[in-house]
This record gives C-alpha cells, sequence and structure tokens, in this order.
C-alpha cells in the first residue's frame, strides 16, 4: 500500500492567557504497511498545553504503530483502555519531566491509524474527523462540544475515557480521511459541512486561512492507494 500523508498547523492571532506559540501538535507515522495520523489541540487555559499535546501525539503516534496489527483484532472496549492507558503514561511523564501538574497538560486528540483496508479512529474533545466516499463528503466523528463550543472533553478530565471515541471503519469507498482541530474547522466549514469531497485540499484550506485565524488551527490527511 502506497500512503500520501501530510499535515499543517498555523498559530491563531488571538492573544493567549500563558503562551504566545502555537499549543497545536501533530505526529506522523508510516512503515510499508501502516499509516498514522495524530493531532492534538492543547487548552488555551493551561500553562504547558502545547509541551502536552507534543509528546502525547508523539507517543501516541509510535504506540498505535507499534501496536497496529493487535489494535484491529480487539473490540472497542479493549482499545479505549489500552489507548486512555497510554495517555495517561505520556501524560505522567511530561509532567514529571517539565515538573508541572498533569492538569496543566491538557488537549483534545484526534487519530487515525490504516492499512488502506480499515482505519481506526479516535476522538476525543472538539475537532472533526472526514471522509471522501466517492466524491462526496462524510463525517465520520463530529466535534465534542458542551454548552458552547469552547467547551469540550480534554485527555486530563477524570472522565476522559468515558469521552474517547473508538471507532473502526472500512475503507471500502474511502479515498482520504482528513483531520481538523476546530481552529481549522470553523474556517473552513462556515455555518455546516456542505462541502464538495474532491475541493477539499490543503491549497483550499491555506486560501481560507490567509485572511487569518484567531484559533491555532492544524489540519491534516491520510489517502492511499495499491
Amino acid at each position: 500500500m502506497i500512503f500520501d500523508i501530510d499535515c499543517e498547523s498555523k498559530t491563531g492571532q488571538r492573544p493567549k492567557r500563558f503562551v504566545t506559540e502555537n499549543q497545536d501538535a501533530f505526529s506522523i507515522k508510516k512503515t510499508d504497511h501502516w499509516c498514522c495520523l495524530c493531532v492534538a489541540d492543547g487548552a488555551g487555559s493551561k500553562r504547558y498545553s502545547s509541551k502536552g499535546a507534543k509528546w502525547l501525539v508523539q507517543y501516541l503516534c509510535d504506540y498505535l504503530i507499534e501496536n497496529a496489527s493487535n489494535l484491529f483484532k480487539q473490540n472497542e472496549e479493549q482499545i479505549r483502555k489500552q489507548v486512555m492507558s497510554c495517555i495517561r503514561q505520556s501524560l505522567s511523564k511530561t509532567a514529571k519531566h517539565q515538573n508541572v501538574a498533569v492538569s496543566e497538560l491538557s488537549s483534545t486528540l484526534l487519530c487515525v491509524l490504516t492499512d488502506g483496508v480499515n482505519c481506526l479512529l479516535l476522538h476525543l474533545g472538539d475537532g472533526v474527523i472526514l471522509a471522501v466516499r466517492e466524491g462526496y463528503l462524510n463525517v465520520l466523528s463530529f466535534p465534542m462540544n458542551g454548552n458552547s463550543k469552547r467547551s469540550t472533553a480534554l485527555t486530563t478530565m477524570i472522565t476522559a475515557e468515558q469521552h474517547l471515541r473508538i471507532q473502526k471503519v472500512s475503507c471500502d469507498s474511502i479515498s482520504i480521511v482528513w483531520l481538523m482541530t476546530d481552529g481549522a474547522m470553523y474556517k473552513v466549514f462556515q455555518e455546516n459541512y456542505g462541502l464538495n469531497g474532491d475541493n477539499l485540499s490543503m491549497p483550499m484550506i491555506r486560501q481560507k486561512l490567509s485572511d487569518g485565524n484567531e484559533d491555532d488551527a492544524t489540519y491534516g490527511y491520510i489517502k492511499w492507494r495499491n
């Protein structure tokens, strides 16, 4: 299987409470058989969320690739427990290394792992996972929001495991899977997801963001062919 994968992140212009750096992060890893993309959006209210997001996506991306074959043999509940264990290990190691509280490392999470035959999707918090099926754009996982679009589930919450979505999806008729943090999602789709799937591209997203983005915006895809 031949994989085409790309991801970009653009720093938002809205003043942040603690930092000026981009609090989003992403990690890409692929082998001859597997390809993985993980994206995290660090919580703006937390001082060290950018570090939590950065180390989490690297740690989790490595874990998913190394355990891919076994994960696809397990049910969703088994996968959820293993992934949450991995998330907690990453947060604990980062907190110890940075000498900060785990709560300061909060982020959302979006991941796709695929061999081009099946996809494993992980989603915690806001942002969106989309697929292009025969030219049409389908939402595979909608954002998780509370009473407002600024309230969502985060990796450091006690209830994180309850909110972590796990999906196994067949790649039949799917040509590409997209991941977007909310900063990119709101700029690209405005009020809805009414967009021809074939028109969604990295240049198109860059154009949508060219007039400036308040929030950090991260967007990427995995595409495959025999």
